[in-house]
């Protein structure tokens, strides 16, 4: 029996294709939602490192202090030290938010959107966007304490939208396409990475800024009500009218016989379905989909590993580009606009073209190869402009995520696309919860003004570890690919599913 890799497809579209196919079936249309979700929180992206490190000095200080007026040499000390504990704040908020909610939550809410459809947990999830910017918005203009901000933002972040367009991708493009329909939705959250730090650099003050990225996600909300239709195909979003709670389930007829109990044949009746409350709240226990099989196994510990890095990185970067280079908010606006296109030109122009030659499992090779020289590469940087190229040489290890999405999706049922990609975010948001603690409290402990040991650049050999393990995973994937692939006996089994090949269900799961 096969994985289904995408390898071989010979009937695999390029990217134009790919595109057509989503206007054809009108998934297209959640990508401006997800374009003007991420516009509006980019907006005040590059605002929010200095609007928090600024909190921190000053309540150290007991007085106002505007951190980003000094240089890494004339910064008093709580400047200095506000920077680690802004770090260490965010990541406990991304901690919670990561791995507390959005854990238990995605499994959760992917499973109801197999139910429900993904537009109404899209538009769920661009609301919750609103809530944290409310909070920073009321500090500036009413003076609450900015402590609010980590909480509200620990239970909205929680909320992610992106396992819902990945599932609605999913839902409208054959297996062979879903990795180009994957990079499509990562440009163009790249693409609102290039427009909304540039709008942001633009704005007269944070204020402005902030009232901005609300009425952007405002915006995205009135679209996705008015102009999303549901991808599910109607047989799985609507039932017989009179069956609709109702299963058929198949019972043996035996009767007595010489030799004991016979079997002369079955009858069918009806059984009531579970709730649909119960059943979504039962879903919490389908996480359990990522130990299926040895593929699946593995692929979570990669995603484990290296969303650590991910998350951990997004933490404390700019807090260590403010310390270490004296970045302001225009160059963090600049560093965030590279990052957007670099992502738009990898997924709309190299994405294709790289997993038509080496195919998902060895994309994720070359992605996760490129990452760990862009994590080297941030620790011998000097400059501003050797950090720039370091970002843009960095944008190439976005192929990493459609691959791994892909190969998930492609080896599961039609009706479990938001399941698989409810759990992929999950277990993703556990590892990107975790990741910011640990690097941020290598940070915070290698950057204390009393520290023996001032190593800034610590958390980043830490995650270049963290890569290396993702690595050797990836390429046992891919072995055990090529293994699937020369067991196939003949092309009829193509596309027979995952869970019917004994070899892989069998396999113990100590075996990943």
């Amino acid at each position: 029996m096969r994985i289904l890799n995408g390898d071989a497809a010979a009937d695999r579209g390029g990217t134009l294709d790919v595109l057509k196919q989503m206007h054809r079936t009108k998934v297209i249309h959640y990508l401006p939602v997800l374009l003007l979700s991420v516009v509006g929180s980019a907006i005040a992206m590059p605002y929010l490192p200095n609007v928090l490190t600024n909190f921190f000095a000053s309540r150290s200080a007991h007085e106002d202090l505007q951190c980003e007026l000094f240089t890494r040499k004339t910064a008093p000390t709580a400047c200095v030290e506000a920077h680690g504990e802004a770090a260490l704040w965010q990541s406990w908020s991304s901690f919670l938010s990561s791995s507390v909610v959005s854990f238990f939550a995605s499994p959760i809410l992917g499973a109801a959107s197999d139910k429900y459809g993904r537009k109404p947990f899209i538009v769920l999830s661009t609301v919750m966007q609103i809530l944290p910017m409310l909070m920073i918005v009321s500090y500036s203009k009413l003076h609450t304490s900015l402590l609010w901000y980590f909480p509200v933002h620990a239970i909205c972040g929680g909320m992610s939208g992106m396992s819902f367009y990945l599932a609605a991708v999913a839902d409208a493009l054959p297996a062979q396409n879903r990795s180009i329909g994957f990079g499509m939705v990562l440009a163009f959250a790249s693409l609102g990475f290039i427009l909304g730090p540039m709008l942001g650099a633009f704005m007269p003050n944070m204020d402005v800024a902030f009232s901005a990225t609300i009425g952007v996600l405002l915006l995205g909300i009135l679209y996705a009500v008015l102009v999303l239709e549901d991808t599910l195909p109607p047989q799985t979003t609507e039932e017989e009218e009179d069956d609709s709670n109702l299963d058929m389930v198949e019972a043996p007829v035996e009767t007595e016989g010489l030799h004991g109990r016979d079997c002369i044949g079955t009858i069918t009746h009806k059984k009531r379905k579970p709730s649909a409350w119960k059943k979504v709240f039962e879903s919490v226990t389908m996480i359990s989909i990522l130990n299926r099989t040895p593929l699946f196994r593995r692929l979570s510990l990669l995603i484990v590993c290296s969303s650590m890095c991910s998350g951990g990185l997004q933490e404390f970067l700019f807090q260590y580009l403010q310390m270490v280079l004296d970045f302001q908010t225009q160059d963090q606006a600049m560093l965030l606009v590279i990052l957007g296109v670099g992502g738009v030109f990898v997924q709309f122009v190299l994405l294709g073209p790289i997993m038509k030659t080496l195919g998902e499992s060895r994309t994720l090779v070359f992605g996760l190869m490129v990452q760990i020289v862009y994590y080297l590469g941030l620790v011998i940087a000097l400059s501003k402009v050797q950090v720039f190229a370091t970002i843009a040489l960095g944008s190439l290890s976005m192929v990493t995520f459609p691959s791994i999405s892909s190969l998930k999706a492609n080896n599961v049922k039609a009706s479990e696309q938001g399941k698989i990609q409810g759990a992929i975010v999950g277990i993703q948001s556990l590892a990107m919860g975790i990741g910011p603690l640990a690097f941020s409290g290598l940070f915070a402990f290698f950057t204390r003004t009393d520290s023996k040991y001032y190593y800034p650049q610590a958390p980043f050999l830490f995650g270049v570890f963290l890569l290396m393990i993702s690595l050797a995973l990836a390429i046992s994937v891919c072995k055990l690919v090529d293994r699937s692939d020369d067991d196939k006996q003949t092309d009829d089994l193509i596309n027979v599913p995952l869970l019917s090949s004994p070899e892989l269900t069998a396999a113990p799961a100590s075996s990943a």
